[in-house]
């Protein structure tokens, strides 16, 4: 009776043993996933960089827009075309583009790496006025954002 307990023990105690193989491809597995989880991430990461500078260089052309909006309408044409309302980093810094009637409304802006922003129109009687915002991502890519609206008398 004393053997058969003896052997029982030595029966489950091998059984819930956990041997050096079994270990290391556990290790192997979680090894891959965690990695995929990582890599996940860091994919997150980035993409939520790019949405959010998308997302600014909008609101900076959104801005430039109204500030043309605000313009009247006899000095637009003249002012786009002498770039009043094109702007790099330097001058988006400085919360003034060149020599913009309205540019107050550059004070709440923050450059995006690299950014600038052109204007051009089109047209007499109605304006076709495209803003476009360049910039470089965080792997130095040229970006760009371009808005298009009409302003007419």
């Amino acid at each position: 009776m004393g053997l058969t307990i003896l052997k029982t023990i030595s029966k489950i105690a091998s059984e819930k043993a956990v041997t050096l193989v079994e270990l290391l491809v556990s290790a192997l597995i979680l090894g891959y996933v965690l990695s995929a989880i990582l890599i996940a991430f860091a994919q997150n990461s980035i993409l939520n960089q790019s949405s959010g500078n998308l997302t600014i260089a909008t609101s900076h052309a959104d801005h430039v827009l109204e500030g043309i909006r605000s313009a009247t309408f006899s000095t637009l044409l003249s002012n786009i075309n002498t770039n009043a309302w094109t702007c790099n980093t330097d001058t988006i810094n400085h919360w003034s583009c060149t020599t913009s009637p309205n540019y107050s409304y550059f004070q709440i802006l923050t450059p995006l790496n690299g950014e600038s922003i052109t204007t051009m129109a089109s047209g007499t009687t109605l304006l076709t006025v495209t803003v476009t915002v360049n910039w470089n991502d965080l792997q130095q890519r040229a970006q760009s954002k371009t808005v298009q609206t009409q302003v007419g008398p």
